[in-house]
């Protein structure tokens, strides 16, 4: 049998499908499933290979690698926004080809207003709706929101929960307090019969459900609530670009062919030119003279549907679903090859026996563009770029504001740490495109305090129905623009320096240990974080170290654990009050294991003796040239950790800081004596 080269990563119907579909084409496959549901959806074959475990980025680049995958299939669930990012990160980081399989749309219920349809952009909108509303709520948004739905104002009395059949998800609902008369628990998707039988059982005045799609049955659940007179309450699906499962089998039944064909013999590659074009906004007015000129002399253009379309007409040819011929204003016919794909386009180079080729991509070759990822696959060949007129120079020269001094973050199928971004510049210039629109944004920033800021957002730039809207971020929360559109957000006090050292009242504090304010700054100097760097805070406590590490690690992003949840809670809320977005917590006793966080550049562990090597082990399984630091209070974690230098062989550098303040007593002023802190910078 051939060798293993494809890897979906499943759960959903499309996944059970593409496998059902690879195993019909004799194609051996791995198909990923991290739940028993998601296993028993697939049947596994000769072909068809399970893996049932959930695997973080270190575990996908680690199996990628021994069993030489060279082709990821992403048919998550549209919201498994983390898992996306964590697949996507690894093929890109391996170079591999990576498809995300979208769902098809339900149609127009983004837009039905008359249909009983309220839309909303998270599940806490939908939450503070209902703590103002009465009525009785029928939920399926699955049992991970279970916890969110708790929070609903006598949740345990008006919801009814649909979940799936699994003994122990029932058990956590009623530990919860959910009454089990009141708990559905069986496996979709449901028919339009099926769903309006539940529906009608219970007499509930809301249905709170998510955008699933049509594999999701998202249009029957709407149907059926409606005709039973309930209001659907509906979160929007995260907006990503891919392909649909038509496609991606038209794309697996030509790789299952290549593998048997012979190669096509094919002449100097050394003789080709190829010219790669930015067409601009629209590829009429923002593509510069040189670039036409190397279209209209191009034998073979290659792009997108929409960038090809922009410069000329052609027509479909019968020997190639993808291969057209077209002609260019008045220079005649030439081959056209419609595709978005860096590795097709180079394998349609690579046979083609045509001398100038044009590669059209949008914008500026040279702004968040394709091009770069096309070009590590010309070697060999001729290669000129022309760029055309970015989104960001367009979308400043139509709002008047000067883009020299602009900050640049692309959202584009990517997240980052937005607010990081926005505090610490004046003018922040966002590419979206991914999980988080312009209502999105908008309303993080309004959640993180930054809501009067003036901002700026566009969509359809260069074209007919071209939208270009302003105002405060509070007032666009709510704004809907298509998923490729961009937003400039001004900021016109922007934090020149990363703060350390902040002043210990400056934080949200309870009854919750705190490292003070000079052991941070010494702490941070020593730790010296650079911008992209992962971070572990390890007993975060009010979160004042996890702020400090955020300032710095503005691209990277800071994981604070804690047992005690009201340090959890204390962490979060600083980081809010700081606008530090790139803080993740994470309620856990450290003896139940980090194995499931991202690889850390720096760790930072607030004391403790009991659990130190462990942890001290897992860290460095990792990552064997972590920076750790340590501090210790008391006798018996100085012992610790002089314990493990001697035992484990580390090289420990440990630094006493004593901190003495003046403190008012009567009419006199005294200086008072803090508890001596060691610092244990540990070098393995």
């Amino acid at each position: 049998m051939q060798k293993i080269q494809i890897i979906i990563f499943g759960g959903t119907t499309e996944g059970r499908l593409l496998g059902e579909y690879v195993s019909e084409l004799k194609l051996p496959a791995f198909v990923s499933v991290a739940t028993d549901y998601g296993e028993q959806l697939i049947k596994e074959s000769e072909y068809l290979h399970i893996l049932k475990k959930r695997m973080d980025e270190e575990a996908m680049n680690a199996f990628f690698e021994s069993n030489d995958i060279r082709i990821i299939i992403d048919a998550t669930h549209p919201f498994a926004k983390e898992v996306t990012k964590n697949i996507k990160n690894v093929a890109e980081k391996r170079n591999l080809k990576y498809y995300r399989v979208v769902r098809e749309n339900t149609g127009g219920e983004r837009k039905w207003q008359e249909g009983g349809v309220l839309w909303f952009n998270h599940l806490e909108d939908i939450i503070d709706y209902l703590n103002h509303n009465e009525g009785d709520i029928f939920v399926t948004t699955g049992s991970k929101d279970i916890a969110k739905i708790a929070k609903i104002k006598d949740a345990c009395k008006r919801c009814v929960l649909r979940i799936l059949d699994v003994p122990q998800m029932v058990e956590t609902c009623c530990e919860m307090g959910f009454d089990r008369e009141r708990i559905i628990a069986k496996r979709g998707p449901f028919s339009y019969e099926e769903n309006k039988r539940d529906f009608s059982g219970y007499h509930c005045q809301y249905l709170v459900t998510k955008e699933s799609g049509k594999a999701g049955g998202f249009s029957e659940k709407v149907k059926a609530a409606t005709d039973v007179g309930m209001e659907v309450l509906a979160i929007k699906r995260p907006q990503e670009e891919g392909i649909q499962m038509e496609e991606m089998k038209k794309r697996l039944k030509a790789f299952a062919g290549s593998q048997t064909e012979r190669p096509t013999e094919l002449g100097n590659e050394s003789q080709k030119k190829i010219c790669i074009v930015g067409i601009g906004m629209e590829g009429k007015n923002t593509i510069t003279v040189e670039g036409k000129r190397w279209i209209e002399n191009a034998d073979l253009l290659i792009g997108a549907k929409r960038m090809v379309e922009s410069v000329t007409k052609y027509r479909e040819s019968e020997e190639s679903p993808k291969l057209f011929v077209g002609n260019v204003k008045e220079t005649g016919q030439k081959e056209i090859f419609v595709s978005y794909d860096s590795d097709e386009i180079a394998g349609t180079i690579k046979k083609s026996n045509h001398k100038n080729i044009v590669v059209l991509m949008s914008g500026d070759c040279g702004f968040f563009s394709g091009c770069k990822k096309l070009l590590e696959k010309m070697d060999g060949y001729d290669v000129k770029i022309v760029s055309g007129i970015s989104s960001a120079v367009y979308f400043a020269n139509a709002i008047g504001i000067s883009w020299q001094d602009m900050n640049f973050v692309s959202l584009h199928g990517t997240c980052s740490n937005v607010i990081t971004e926005i505090k610490s510049h004046a003018k922040t210039f966002f590419l979206l495109g991914g999980t988080m629109g312009v209502g999105d944004l908008c309303f993080k920033m309004m959640e993180y305090g930054y809501g009067n800021l003036q901002v700026y957002a566009g969509e359809n730039l260069g074209l007919e129905n071209e939208r270009i809207l302003s105002g405060k971020a509070k007032s666009m929360t709510g704004a809907d623009f298509s998923g490729l559109s961009v937003m400039l957000v001004l900021n016109h006090e922007p934090e020149d320096n990363p703060l350390f050292g902040i002043q210990d009242d400056a934080f949200i504090r309870e009854k919750v240990p705190m490292t003070k304010s000079e052991i941070r700054a010494v702490v941070m100097s020593k730790l010296n974080i650079k911008k992209t760097d992962v971070c572990w805070d390890l007993g975060c406590g009010t979160g004042s170290v996890s702020v400090e590490m955020a300032n710095f690690a503005i691209k990277g992003s800071v994981y604070s654990i804690d047992q005690n949840a009201r340090a959890i809670k204390l962490t979060r809320q600083n980081a809010r009050k700081f606008g530090c977005d790139n803080i993740i917590t994470v309620l856990r006793n450290l003896s139940e294991g980090l194995d499931d966080l991202p690889v850390p550049d720096v760790v930072f562990i607030g004391g403790g003796s009991g659990s130190l090597l462990e942890v001290l082990k897992v860290v460095l399984k990792k990552n064997p040239n972590c920076k750790i630091m340590i501090t210790a209070v008391s006798v018996e974690t100085i012992a610790a950790i002089i314990r493990m230098q001697e035992e484990q062989n580390f090289n420990i550098e440990m630094t006493q800081i004593a901190v003495t303040r003046t403190k008012n007593i009567g009419e006199h002023t005294m200086f008072c004596a803090a508890n001596p802190i060691i610092l244990a910078m540990i070098n393995v």
